[in-house]
Parts: C-alpha cells; sequence; structure tokens
C-alpha cells in the first residue's frame, strides 16, 4: 500500500535523507555534503512510502526569493525530487 507523509522542516527528515542517499549518492555519486543544506529545516518535505518502505521525496518552499525577468520576485520552488528504484 502506497502511503504519503508531508513533514514540516527537520522532522521526518530520516526517511528523506535515506531515500536521497540511495538516489544522489549511491546511484548518481553526488559528494554527500551536497545531499543536505541549510534549506531542509525551512522547506516542507513529501515522502511516498511503498509497503512502509520510503522510495521517493521531494522538497518545497511556500516562497523563495528568485530572480526573473520582472526581477526578484516570492516564488513556490521544488527541489531535490527523486524516485528510488528498489525493484533490484
Amino acid at each position: 500500500m502506497v502511503e504519503i507523509r508531508w513533514t514540516e522542516g527537520i522532522d521526518g527528515f530520516n526517511e528523506v535523507y535515506q531515500v536521497r542517499r540511495k538516489v544522489f549518492i549511491g546511484e548518481q555519486n553526488v559528494p554527500e555534503e551536497l545531499k543536505s543544506d541549510e534549506n531542509d529545516p525551512i522547506a516542507r518535505h513529501i515522502t511516498i512510502f511503498d509497503k512502509n518502505k520510503p522510495i521517493a521525496i521531494g522538497r518545497l518552499f511556500e516562497k523563495i526569493i528568485c530572480f526573473t525577468q520582472a526581477g526578484y520576485e516570492d516564488l513556490p520552488m521544488c527541489g531535490y525530487a527523486c524516485i528510488w528504484d528498489n525493484t533490484n
């Protein structure tokens, strides 16, 4: 059964980091220090579970200052989204 769980900041972050670690560090060879940053404590995180195991994550911000053609704006943003293919 698939379950979707929203968390704020670093609450429930172990599951988020577990998926990031498997995908970004394990599969894509990204240095570990790049997979967590100062934005994690202020973000909303979505974790998708399959049979109680975390398989997908995303990080969302309600507003973050971005530079656009119109200048600086507060915009919603998504980052660090990934799905771990644990079928192997």
